[in-house]
């Protein structure tokens, strides 16, 4: 959550989750997954992106959320990235 609330202060983009509708943080994760980058400026390896989206879907269940990046079919763009 740490990594993804930095890369939205640095975009400008509501940090909380929860308050974006689906089809915008499809979007949003999209974007996120394409161009966060370590600290060093380096790229993340495609498993700890697996692990932030992991970490994101279950924050997102935990804040009650009826919709799982992972597994719905509103989040196939952003899958479709991080594949």
């Amino acid at each position: 959550m740490r990594v993804f609330k930095k890369w939205c202060d640095k975009i400008s983009l509501e940090k909380n989750l929860e308050m974006i509708l689906p089809e915008q943080l499809d979007k949003a994760l999209e974007r996120f997954y394409a161009s966060v980058c370590k600290q060093d400026g380096t790229d993340y390896e495609p498993g700890s992106l697996k692990v932030k989206q992991a970490a994101l879907d279950r924050f997102l269940k935990e804040k009650g959320c009826s919709f799982s990046i992972i597994k719905d079919r509103e989040f196939f763009n952003s899958r479709k990235v991080l594949s």
